[in-house]
């Protein structure tokens, strides 16, 4: 147990919020990958699938409503189509019907 942080890792987590530049150049990366995704479900008939993509690098799809039943096989179908995905328990959270069949996209 401490009770605070050594001072060399205060220092060091002060340097590292201090290029705002190249954090913001970031962010303006992923949210343009986000919208090529977004925008991508969308012409493929999916928007009303995907649950909101606030600032995160992935989105969750339900996929029940699309007849899929295997996430994890769509997931390596994915694969060979050089796009990253995994499959979602969302059965395990709150108020989701266990035959939810969700996965992630991951975009960087």
């Amino acid at each position: 147990m401490y009770i605070n942080a050594p001072t060399l890792s205060q220092l060091a987590a002060c340097e590292a919020f201090s290029c705002d530049e190249e954090l913001q150049a970031n962010l303006k990366m992923y949210t343009a990958n986000r919208e090529v995704v977004l925008s991508s479900l969308q012409e493929l008939g999916l928007g009303a699938c995907v649950s909101p993509a606030d600032g995160a690098f992935y989105v969750y799809l339900d996929l029940s409503s699309q007849n899929v039943t295997d996430a994890p096989a769509l997931c390596k179908r994915c694969t060979s189509h050089h796009t990253s995905t995994k499959p979602f328990d969302a059965h395990l959270l709150p108020r989701t019907p266990s035959t939810t069949v969700s996965f992630m996209i991951i975009y960087f």
